[in-house]
């Protein structure tokens, strides 16, 4: 089932594209929030799964190792702000086109690292950044993409996802881009939610048409790959003259990075960061007061809060079929979802009992219930009807928009006392808390060397400190780079309420979820088996085996 949304049921990444809303009271309008609704039955969530044609393109090329994928986020209403932006003007003294080379990295594991909101700037997220390691030596000191220049006015067809006021941020941005760089006009082409962008670049693949620049997640990046159809974008990070240095990229995220690694593909650079959240949990914490408790930080807690809340005739967990929450609790418990090889499934770990066992146990002893949307969970808790809810990061513009006491008067304070933080963990990640993360990243797609290079000015603007933040603010994503954390505006935006730093918080612990075309169809297997769960129709064991088997399956087609 998806989102409401003016009216239209949207799917949940749809629904995440129109609804990621800003926080902080200057730039929050008043919208109104869907009456949490129980599902009686089950209501999976809408994946995608498709191959793809062969296309046009330049030549391929590779770069480093490659690290998993993400899922998506809920979000929020709210008003877009003015995005005051600027960009360096696109190089145009350069002789004719070409297009890429050929690089072969070796890249070593990461490591974690955990930060707070206010030293984000100095820690690194994620830790060690395999992207990082890869491009030490190559990132701006040249490739072939140098001697390619920008003649003409050149028109850019980017397909998103974003709907309301971060369409019309995105809007901002892109005439912005286009101010400071007169030839490259980019036309906006809104689908509404990234499924559709999907089915829309699989049908422009087997026209032989595809578009400059679509947003999608990594899943979708192995789709089209069928048709070797998206770029390579190693040799435009090398080009001295538009790439990134080695200070911008550990400027950004490494967990924002290395999710755009494609070890699948060669290990070839398949897309760029654009839009990041993570899986974190929002507690009601006067409710939790009322208990003698606090935000629990282990599932045993989290399981006798929901227990307690029941019997004190509130509700327990409203949890809606979302694969992205399942990922995240197994990461929580110390494990992965898929092998390291991308070739089967993880459920038979110990790490996955775990976690399909907490959901067996509330299921059964009635402290969780169905929801048809992460819509209803946020209603659900801004209503003050659960102690807590698990969703995604960008959550936090949509409580804020509905938990005022009076919407006119927002300085009347909140109706409770709120707060966001990382979901309970299992018991060896105490100390290294995990969580997914979320977010579609932006691809570009093979097409002419000139079309190609204005593509990744965008991408790389996008990505710029300035506007990674305004973007942030508005939106309620993550800001990409370090720099735009410890920004005057940004940590201007985090000290308007503490609450507001509590993604960039939780933000180190996300890792990504899994790359592979198979990964669609596991996704909707894994809504499934969940939605049976929370009905009491099957078991921990039974859906351990179930998910193993069917993953192990869509992996192997």
């Amino acid at each position: 089932m998806g989102e409401m949304f003016n009216g239209k049921r949207l799917s949940r990444r749809g629904f995440l594209g129109g609804f990621a809303g800003a926080a902080g009271a200057a730039i929050l309008a008043a919208c109104g929030g869907e009456t949490a609704t129980v599902a009686p039955t089950a209501a999976p969530v809408a994946t995608r799964a498709a191959t793809v044609a062969a296309t046009t393109g330049s030549a391929a090329t590779t770069a480093p190792a490659a690290t998993t994928g993400a899922a998506a986020a809920t979000t929020a209403p709210t008003t877009a702000a003015a995005v005051a932006t600027t960009a360096p003007a696109v190089a145009t003294t350069a002789p004719a086109a070409t297009t890429g080379a050929t690089t072969s990295v070796a890249v070593p594991a990461t490591t974690g690292a955990a930060i707070n909101p206010t030293a984000a700037a100095s820690a690194t997220l994620g830790g060690q950044s395999q992207f990082v390691t890869a491009f030490a030596n190559t990132a701006g000191a040249g490739s072939p993409v140098d001697s390619v220049m920008i003649r003409q006015r050149t028109e850019l067809v980017f397909y998103h996802s974003q709907t309301g006021p971060n369409e019309i941020a995105l809007k901002q941005i892109t005439d912005a881009f286009t101010a400071a760089n007169p030839n490259i006009v980019i036309n906006l082409q809104g689908l509404t939610s990234y499924d559709n962008v999907s089915a829309k670049v699989r049908a422009d693949l087997q026209g032989g048409k595809p578009p400059d620049l679509a947003v999608g997640y990594e899943n979708d990046v192995a789709n089209y790959m069928t048709g070797e159809a998206v770029l390579d974008l190693a040799p435009y990070i090398n080009s001295k003259t538009y790439g990134w240095t080695r200070e911008d990229l550990n400027d950004i995220f490494p967990g924002f990075l290395d999710r755009n690694l494609y070890r699948d593909f060669k290990n070839q650079i398949l897309s760029a960061p654009f839009a990041a959240s993570v899986l974190m949990m929002w507690v009601n914490n006067d409710m939790l007061k009322s208990m003698n408790m606090t935000a629990p930080k282990t599932w045993d807690d989290f399981k006798r809060i929901a227990d307690m809340s029941v019997k004190a005739g509130k509700k327990g967990l409203p949890i809606n079929t979302d694969a992205s929450i399942l990922d995240g609790m197994v990461f929580s418990f110390g494990g992965e979802v898929i092998s390291a090889d991308n070739k089967r499934g993880q459920f038979d770990t110990p790490a996955a009992m775990g976690a399909l066992q907490v959901l067996d146990d509330m299921g059964k002893a009635g402290t969780l219930y169905q929801v048809r949307s992460t819509a209803d969970s946020q209603a659900a808790f801004t209503n003050g009807e659960v102690p807590f809810y698990l969703g995604s990061s960008t959550g936090r513009g949509y409580i804020q928009d509905t938990i005022f006491k009076d919407k006119a008067n927002p300085g009347a304070g909140d109706k409770f006392d709120w707060a966001g933080t990382s979901i309970p963990q299992g018991p060896s990640n105490q100390n290294s808390p995990k969580t997914a993360l979320y977010g579609g990243n932006v691809i570009v797609f093979k097409t002419t060397p000139e079309k190609q290079l204005a593509s990744w000015q965008f991408v790389k603007y996008f990505a710029s400190r300035d506007v990674t933040a305004k973007w942030g603010q508005v939106t309620g994503y993550l800001p990409v780079r370090k720099s735009a954390a410890e920004s005057v505006e940004y940590k201007a935006f985090l000290a308007m309420k503490p609450v507001n730093g509590a993604p960039l918080a939780v933000a180190p612990s996300g890792k990504g979820e899994p790359q592979p075309a198979g990964w669609s169809k596991s996704r909707t297997d894994i809504a499934e088996v969940m939605a049976k769960l929370f009905n009491k129709q099957t078991s921990a064991m039974m859906a351990a085996q179930e998910l193993q088997m069917k993953i192990n399956r869509n992996l192997s087609e």
